[in-house]
């Protein structure tokens, strides 16, 4: 208990994120039984168009399946809990607002298919990670084995989100390529003049 108490103290938007993810993913399933899909799919659903609905911020925290659900909130845990210690909130919840918003008009627009999911928010995050750690924290070489492992996702995510990308345009095989592809990409692109402006 005390170390979740602490958890939550030094990490207060990573576990509101986190709760709501996990709270909603039930609430949509018995929403689907009670009012029909299409009630969900208006205010869950990512879908083409430009027109601002609901779903372009409630689809950021929705999930379609258990294992969506707990890899991200997993991702969601991992980068937040990093990132919150060393950016102020407000500035880290734009990002993910403003990199899954981005990532998820693209995705729908691009593709002409629907989506949900955190998944580009938190490849935004993830992005920002990548710049903040390498430009930051990084000396050149691993203290321990923590640090060493902080380097290999700074540096193998983007590409790893990258091979994603190749492989599910050439066989299909993946899902949202678009959305983690533009994800990662606005992370990158908001970290570099971010931390220079607040150097």
């Amino acid at each position: 208990m005390i170390g979740e108490s602490d958890f939550y103290r030094r990490h207060p938007l990573t576990t509101a994120m986190f709760v709501l993810c996990l709270a909603l993913y039930p609430f949509i399933l018995l929403s689907i039984v009670l009012w029909g899909i299409d009630t969900v799919a208006y205010w869950f659903i990512f879908s083409p168009g430009l027109t601002p609905e609901p779903s372009w911020i409630l689809s950021l925290f929705a999930h379609v399946s258990p294992a969506h659900l707990f890899v991200n909130v997993g991702a969601l845990l991992l980068l937040g809990s990093y990132l919150e210690e060393r950016i102020p909130r407000t500035h880290l919840f734009l990002v993910f607002i403003a990199t899954g918003l981005g990532s998820g008009l693209l995705h729908a627009n691009l593709t002409g298919t629907t989506g949900a999911g955190a998944s580009g928010a938190i490849l935004g995050w993830g992005g920002l990670y990548s710049v903040y750690f390498l430009s930051r924290e990084w000396t050149g070489e691993a203290t321990d084995r923590w640090e060493a492992f902080r380097f290999a996702i700074a540096v193998a995510l983007p590409f790893a989100v990258a091979a994603e990308f190749v492989l599910g345009s050439l066989t299909g095989l993946t899902t949202a390529n678009h959305a983690h592809l533009w994800g990662m990409v606005l992370g990158l692109l908001i970290g570099w003049p971010y931390l220079r402006w607040i150097q």
